[in-house]
């Protein structure tokens, strides 16, 4: 683990570098599951961790950080798998398009959806033949050399995204892969401070719909907005959502068939849940509350008819609200700076004693309570995992913290890996990574490993129950998952029909000043 950054200097260039790249400075978690990811064993204990039985003949329990590299990992099962540089679009390995680079590969081949079934006798849409299955994967690219820009030591803690999928997938492939298929990684970079979102967003939908026809796709965790996923469905190919983007019920519907989120809760869901959370732990017993927001209609849609609704069933009535520019590019981070500087000072003049956050990636708590500090203001902040709370307390001034009370859902980017009990299913995403060939600090990682494999072990989990390989099949086995598969981001995970994310259990949590970090206090409690 790194050390705690200094407290940031707010020029122009690091606030630049900081905004778009908060989610990266989160650190992991650790956690175990059966190959054919049923996860047998795995109860809560009375301190709201996981208690882990044996699973396929293994011993339970977490992984530890010990451990040689493994092999480095197959291509057609025999051969090295060289992730190389993710500089171009492309798939991995040899016959299927070059290592890291080359956007052609069997694109043509594998393209359209099929009359004819398979030799096993399963019907197969775009992205799949009788061998392969082809997914897409949105990898970070240049995340050490921003860090390193704003005098950030990372410690080795930001790990290469392309390696990481290289790594699990060789792994998922010497297991047998997906129904038999070899899987076959479709990787676009994206450097989320080149252009803006839109841009980088319509590249990565055309890598993996126009130039390379994949079955289903995965977006990194750093930054993004809703544009991908928007892209996705229209270009009818699945997508797995990762970031903190607060998708909702609108999200949901008009995407069905075409958008999860394995990993998170949608926006409603959480917020809901969050406030009566926090009104339940006595949070905003006297509390004249400030609500800030960005301003795109996603975050004014949950201000307006969740947060601000919910803190009505508990006799709540904001005492001042704000809206700060939404960032959709990197010229648009000096705006939050300024306008949290002005919400400051209106703030305090309306003596509002309790301040939350509708926004995502810790973007403005990031200006706001440096900034708040400065002023020697120092309200109760309340935060959800949304805010990225783990990156909050890296980069806040302490006496920012004490008073913060929050509800998390997401421990890799809530807290440190030594205040949780790790998951079963983030247990063998390490393990994976290990057996696959790429060796890391598994302690830090998992912000940027758990959703990689994330991608994989839930198409293959809903595949397991698919009655056919194609786009409809993949809906109705994520359908028939229940709480049978345990995302490697969250605590508790349960899919149905109609329900598309997965989270589904969070935690209180609060500051401890021991750790300089965020600690759970209470034990795991299932969304409403």
């Amino acid at each position: 683990m790194s050390a705690r950054p200094p407290r940031p200097a707010h020029t122009r260039m690091r606030a630049l570098a900081v905004a778009l790249c908060l989610t990266v400075l989160a650190t992991g978690c650790a956690t175990t599951a059966t190959r054919d990811v049923a996860i047998d064993g795995a109860a809560i204990d009375d301190a709201g961790g996981f208690a882990l039985g044996g699973q396929d003949g293994q011993d339970g329990g977490a992984v530890n950080d010990a451990g040689d590299p493994g092999a480095a990992g197959v291509d057609d099962g025999t051969q090295p798998f060289d992730p190389g540089s993710a500089g171009d679009a492309g798939s991995l390995g040899g016959s299927a398009g070059g290592s890291g680079g080359g956007s052609g590969g069997r694109s043509a081949s594998a393209g359209g959806n099929r009359a004819k079934p398979a030799p096993d006798g399963l019907k197969m849409g775009r992205g799949v033949t009788a061998s392969e299955i082809r997914i897409g994967f949105e990898v970070s690219e240049g995340l050490n050399e921003v860090l390193g820009a704003m005098g950030y030591n990372t410690g080795g803690d930001v790990p290469n995204e392309a390696q990481i999928v290289g790594a699990l997938v060789n792994w998922l492939n010497k297991r047998g892969g997906i129904r038999g298929r070899k899987v076959v990684p479709i990787l676009h970079p994206t450097n989320p401070t080149s252009g803006n979102f839109a841009t980088q967003a319509q590249a990565a939908c055309s890598t993996f719909t126009e130039d390379n026809h994949v079955f289903a796709a995965g977006s990194a965790p750093a930054a993004g907005s809703e544009i991908l996923a928007a892209c996705m469905a229209e270009k009818r190919t699945p997508f797995l959502a990762h970031n903190y983007w607060p998708f909702g019920t609108e999200h949901f519907r008009k995407w069905a068939g075409y958008f999860y989120q394995p990993g998170r809760a949608g926006g409603e869901r959480h917020w809901a849940a969050s406030i009566d959370a926090l009104a339940g732990a006595g949070f905003f017993k006297g509390a004249k509350v400030g609500l800030v927001s960005f301003d795109a209609p996603q975050f004014r849609h949950l201000t307006d008819d969740v947060v601000k609704p919910r803190l009505a069933r508990h006799g709540i009535k904001p005492a001042a609200e704000a809206a700060v520019s939404t960032i959709y590019q990197a010229s648009d981070v000096s705006k939050v700076s300024a306008e949290s500087n002005s919400i400051i000072l209106r703030f305090r003049a309306a003596g509002v004693t309790h301040v939350m956050f509708v926004e995502y990636q810790g973007t403005i708590p990031f200006f706001f309570l440096p900034q708040a500090e400065s002023q020697n203001y120092r309200p109760a902040y309340g935060l959800v995992s949304s805010n990225n709370p783990s990156t909050v307390a890296k980069q806040s001034p302490a006496a920012q913290l004490e008073h913060v009370m929050g509800v998390g859902w997401n421990p890799g980017g809530d807290t440190l890996r030594q205040n949780y009990h790790p998951n079963a299913t983030a247990a063998l995403c390490e393990q994976a990574m290990k057996e696959g060939g790429y060796a890391v600090n598994y302690a830090a990682a998992g912000f940027y490993i758990y959703p990689q494999c994330d991608t994989l072990l839930f198409v293959k989990a809903a595949l397991e129950r698919a009655p056919e390989l194609t786009t409809a099949g993949l809906q109705a086995g994520i359908a028939a998952l229940g709480d049978s598969y345990l995302s490697p981001q969250g605590m508790l995970t349960r899919f149905g029909p109609g329900r598309a994310d997965g989270s589904d259990a969070y935690r209180l949590f609060r500051f401890d000043a021991a750790c300089a970090c965020f600690a759970y206090t209470g034990p795991v409690r299932r969304f409403p």
